[in-house]
């Protein structure tokens, strides 16, 4: 596929297509230019003609990732006439929503170039990968995790560590980015077909230690490729940790990894310490020794861990570290909030003004998950008060109103908002996350919205699951069906459009045509060769005739006892 090489816009454009905090949709063109948006931006010459890094996309500019990374519920002012619980139950699309800021975006192009450098030195194409592979098979041989063959292998895998205070988004921010290019993969190389995985998302286990948090490596590899292969063959309980942490490094380079995020790092605090330093250990293997890029992230409390010695902090800090702290009461704050304002279902729109901002922040101290839920909260209440009202009730949304649903429904985080509005910070290292409140805010919504906790919750879980079949949808689906529609099976079908999007590079569906109609004739004539087995013949006892013989015994009594006689004893 051909290119557009432009150069990037004056630093005074560059400034007015880029406005801190929050990046429009869309950016200024200039003389008829191509917009930022529609801007082609060349890979360096180290990654052009690597499969792997390729897989990941061309590079973005800030205003690409922005489009990639914002969630815009669904949202038409005509459903302000609907009734009250069709209101309440549109308000639930508010979790979903999600506006980027410059960190995000940050954070976002940080993951890339973590992935890309991964790749760097694990090049198919020069050998590097088939270094990596083989190395990995005598490290499983002689037993040693920490084995280092005398290859001449460059071992650069950076890593970065994400920490921040509880409910700014760090999980979805890592996880919308990852969405942002293809999960897997499919290639086909010397050694058969391969399956690349961009990235593999483990949570850090709070106790049993190195053994479980393999145990989820497994079972996420064995999500992203769609199947159930590898937690049944290396995760059961009869495998050792060692052996598991042998396998692991193994399938990170059989498949390819290009990060390995191990989300709440934090829980390593509840750690024994035999267990703390294992995991820690095994993070710090699979950088040198691996060479896999990790990208650790947690909440705050998570820094003691750093913290308590230069090795692991280096570890964190090898790629650039960010802490995200609440934000703050100004422009950037009134800016975010500005685009969560506009989504209301409420009868009446209230416009958003200093006061109703102040009051918002007052009540969440710039934390974005408990100002949507907040937010919500607040327009299904009034909704209810209007519907169970005997006189016209106004559904304006108010300082008072923001006031007294964050004092009945935010309850269970009291505590921590006072913390952060005392900035006590002794009192916030006590609060590692929120999932707790997540939990009831849950119920709540459900109620709200008229449904039951297991209906909401099944809602939400299909709602997700549609989200993710949506950006797993295979490539060329009119070929696939074609292929289908001959009569292929499904496993021959994904090899023939995987051989053929590697003969086809630039992606072309007319040459795709040509190459999957004599990749099919060619695998229709194989079959057609392929001698049919000839079923074996069961084999026929041999008649006995001696009638004592033990083997008629069976049958001379079933016969006796047909006839009513007595069986021999």
């Amino acid at each position: 596929m051909d290119r557009l090489r432009t150069s990037w816009p004056s630093p005074a454009v560059a400034r007015l297509a880029f406005p801190f905090p929050i990046l429009p949709l869309t950016c200024p063109s200039r003389a008829g230019k191509p917009t930022m948006s529609e801007l082609t931006i060349p890979l360096p010459p180290e990654y052009e003609n690597n499969a792997f890094a390729a897989v990941v996309g061309p590079l973005r500019s800030f205003a690409q990732q922005h489009d990639a990374m914002c969630v815009l519920p669904a949202f038409s002012r005509k459903d302000r006439e609907q009734h009250f619980a069709y209101r309440r139950a549109c308000c639930l699309r508010l979790l979903d929503a999600y506006f980027p800021m410059t960190r995000q975006l940050l954070l976002a192009e940080r993951i890339q170039l973590l992935i890309r450098d991964g790749y760097r030195h694990r090049d198919p194409n020069d050998g590097g990968h088939q270094g990596f592979l083989q190395e990995a098979i005598e490290r499983l041989d002689s037993g040693d995790e920490e084995y280092v063959s005398r290859r001449a292998l460059d071992r650069v895998a950076s890593s970065s560590a994400l920490l921040g205070v509880p409910g700014t988004g760090k999980t979805r921010t890592v996880r919308l980015a990852l969405r942002s290019f293809p999960a897997t993969a499919k290639h086909v190389t010397a050694g058969g077909f391969l399956t690349q995985v961009t990235a593999l998302t483990v949570e850090c286990p709070a106790d049993r230690g190195v053994k479980q948090l393999c145990k989820n490596f497994f079972a996420a590899l064995d999500d992203a490729i769609g199947w159930r292969r590898y937690s049944k063959k290396f995760g059961h309980d009869r495998v050792g940790a060692e052996t598991m942490l042998l396998h692991v490094q193994h399938l990170c380079h059989l498949h390819a990894v290009g990060v390995l995020v191990i989300d709440e790092i934090q829980n390593l605090l509840d750690a024994p310490a035999q267990d703390k330093n294992s995991l820690m250990r095994f993070i710090v293997l699979l950088i040198n020794t691996v060479g896999i890029p990790v990208l650790l992230v947690g909440t705050a409390a998570a820094s003691e861990i750093f913290h308590a010695g230069l090795h692991a902090g280096r570890r964190g800090d090898g790629f650039g570290s960010d802490i995200w702290d609440r934000m703050s009461d100004d422009a950037q704050w009134n800016a975010w909030l500005e685009k969560l304002w506009r989504y209301q279902w409420t009868a009446i729109d209230t416009p958003l003004d200093a006061d109703l901002a102040s009051a918002m922040y007052e009540q969440c101290q710039g934390v974005p998950d408990l100002a949507v839920k907040l937010f919500m909260l607040v327009q299904m209440e009034l909704m209810v008060a209007a519907e169970t009202s005997r006189v016209p009730f106004p559904e304006i949304i108010t300082r008072d109103v923001i006031e007294k649903v964050a004092a009945s429904r935010f309850r269970m985080v009291a505590p921590m908002i006072a913390a952060m509005r005392a900035n006590d910070t002794e009192a916030l290292r006590r609060y590692r996350d929120i999932s707790g409140f997540q939990i009831s805010m849950d119920d709540v919504f459900a109620g709200l919205a008229g449904l039951s906790s297991d209906e909401y919750y099944r809602r939400r879980a299909k709602e997700r699951a549609e989200e993710k079949f949506a950006d797993e949808k295979k490539s060329f689906p009119e070929l696939r069906g074609e292929l289908v529609s001959l009569g292929f099976k499904q496993d021959l079908i994904d090899r023939i459009i995987c051989q053929a999007e590697a003969e086809v590079p630039s992606g072309s569906m007319f040459a795709m045509v040509d190459v999957v109609k004599r990749l099919a004739s060619e695998a229709s004539a194989r079959a057609e060769k392929k001698p049919r087995s000839t079923p074996r013949p069961r084999p026929v006892r041999a008649e006995v005739t001696d009638p004592d013989d033990v083997r008629n015994r069976g049958d001379t009594d079933a016969d006796a006892e047909a006839a009513g006689v007595p069986a021999a004893e």
